[in-house]
């Protein structure tokens, strides 16, 4: 299995703006839905200590 990555953020908006900037530089909603689907395979995502999953961040933009 790889090892992933553990992306750390300490708000919420941090978080926010980076998935906004990811979702802007995506072609489509559908390609930066395979994204996050795929970053998500290998990493994970936690804000102030909390683990956040796919359907939390899709559901934050």
């Amino acid at each position: 299995m790889a090892k992933g990555t553990e992306m750390t953020f300490q708000t919420v908006s941090a978080l926010r703006s980076w998935l906004e900037e990811k979702n802007f530089w995506s072609d489509s909603a559908e390609a930066y839905d395979e994204w996050l689907q795929e970053f998500f395979r290998y990493n994970t995502i936690t804000v102030d200590g909390e683990e956040w999953d796919y359907l939390d961040c899709w559901e934050l933009i």
